[in-house]
C-alpha cells in the first residue's frame, strides 16, 4: 500500500483547491481519410474502397463544444461535435449488402456523418500550478453513418459505438499563455466486434482578459486527430471501416 500513499495525498491536496469551470465553443474543419468495405460473403477478406476516391474528404466546417470542470479530484472533461463529409467519386471494389451491389469502378455519391461525444474523469498524477498531468477513465460515443449511392443501388451502415477509454490529460500554465492536451483511446473486442480508437486533442490558448481565480476569457487554436477502426457484422453483412479524422479548430475559452 505504501507506493500509493503519495498519489493519495496529492489527490486530497488537490481536492482542497477552489473548483473551476471552463467552457469553450469551437469552430473547425475535419479532413477524412481511410477506407470502407462491406460484403455479404461469409468468408474471405472484405474488399475495401478508398474514401477519398469515393469523393469523401474535408467537411464544410463544424461547431463543437468542450467543457472542463475541475473540482480537484477528479477533473471532468466533456466534449461534443458533429461533422458531415460528402462528395462524388468512384469505388475501388465491390460493395455488397443484402440484395444491393455497387460494382468496382461505379460512380457514386457518398456521405459520411460522424458524431463524437466524450466524458472523461482524470485524477492528478503530477499536480501543480504550472504543470499538471492527470490520468483516468472515460466514455466516448462515436456515431458513424455512411451512405454510398451508385448504379441504382444504395449501400449504407449506421453504427453508434460506446467506447470505454483510458484518458491522459496534461497542461502547462505560463501565465497568460497555456498549452493543453488530452489523449484517449482503447482497443476492444466484444462479441466479434473489433474497435480500435485513438483521440488526440492538442491546443494552445492566450488569456485576453480576467484572471484564473475569476471570470476570464481566452482565445485558443488547436488540432485534433481521431483514428477509428471498426470490424463488425450487421444483418448478415461483414463490414470493415478504417477512418482518420483530422483538422484544426479555433475556440473561445470562458473560465469561471
Amino acid at each position: 500500500m505504501k507506493p500509493f500513499a503519495p498519489m493519495l495525498l496529492a489527490a486530497l491536496a488537490s481536492g482542497c483547491a477552489a473548483p473551476s469551470f471552463d467552457v469553450a465553443p469551437r469552430y473547425g474543419s475535419f479532413d477524412l481519410e481511410g477506407h470502407f468495405g462491406i460484403t455479404s460473403n461469409t468468408t474471405g477478406e472484405i474488399p475495401v474502397s478508398d474514401m477519398n476516391r469515393a469523393g469523401i474528404g474535408k467537411d464544410d466546417g463544424f461547431f463543437g463544444l468542450k467543457a472542463e470542470i475541475d473540482i480537484g479530484a477528479p477533473v471532468f472533461t466533456l466534449s461534443t461535435q458533429q461533422t458531415d463529409h460528402g462528395g462524388s467519386g468512384v469505388v475501388d471494389n465491390d460493395l455488397m449488402s443484402g440484395g444491393d451491389m455497387i460494382a468496382a469502378g461505379t460512380a457514386v455519391d457518398s456521405d459520411v456523418q460522424f458524431g463524437l461525444h466524450q466524458l472523461a474523469a482524470t485524477f492528478d498524477l503530477i499536480p501543480g500550478d504550472r504543470f499538471d498531468v492527470g490520468l483516468g477513465l472515460g466514455l466516448t460515443i462515436a456515431d458513424l453513418d455512411a451512405v454510398m449511392t451508385g448504379g441504382g443501388d444504395t449501400i449504407d451502415t449506421d453504427r453508434t459505438l460506446p467506447i470505454p477509454v483510458l484518458a491522459l490529460r496534461a497542461k502547462v500554465d505560463l501565465g497568460d499563455f497555456e498549452a493543453t492536451g488530452m489523449v484517449s483511446g482503447f482497443d476492444i473486442s466484444v462479441d466479434g466486434e473489433q474497435v480500435d480508437f485513438v483521440d488526440i486533442d492538442l491546443a494552445a490558448q492566450y488569456r485576453l482578459f480576467g484572471a484564473r481565480d475569476r471570470l476570464a476569457g481566452s482565445i485558443a487554436a488547436g488540432y485534433r486527430v481521431v483514428n477509428l477502426g471498426v470490424d463488425y457484422e450487421e444483418d448478415g453483412d461483414r463490414i470493415d471501416t478504417r477512418f482518420r479524422f483530422k483538422g484544426p479548430y479555433v475556440a473561445f475559452v470562458f473560465g469561471f
